[in-house]
């Protein structure tokens, strides 16, 4: 599993954690994302079109991906951020 690129940060995205979004979803499926079955999102701060996903398929483990929504691609999977902990789940 890979780290998340060195430039990527907690401050880089923000909070509340989002779940559910069709467009996030699309681009998961395309790349074939693994351990999503469920997922939450965060918004990039300044680019609507970047998202950092956690996603779980059990609810303890968690692997990270960043996903641009705008072209349909993604990185990942990573290791989760240190300092961007897992959302609560709902």
């Amino acid at each position: 599993m890979l780290a998340l690129p060195v430039a990527a940060s907690a401050g880089e995205y923000v909070t509340p954690w989002h779940d559910g979004d069709l467009a996030v979803s699309r681009v998961l499926a395309k790349n074939k994302a693994r351990g999503c079955g469920e997922y939450y999102y965060l918004d990039h701060r300044s680019s609507s079109n970047q998202k950092l996903v956690y996603c779980t398929p059990d609810g303890k483990n968690w692997l990270a991906y960043i996903v641009w929504v705008n072209i349909g691609r993604m990185t990942g999977p990573h290791e989760p951020l240190e300092d961007v902990p897992p959302p609560p789940r709902q």
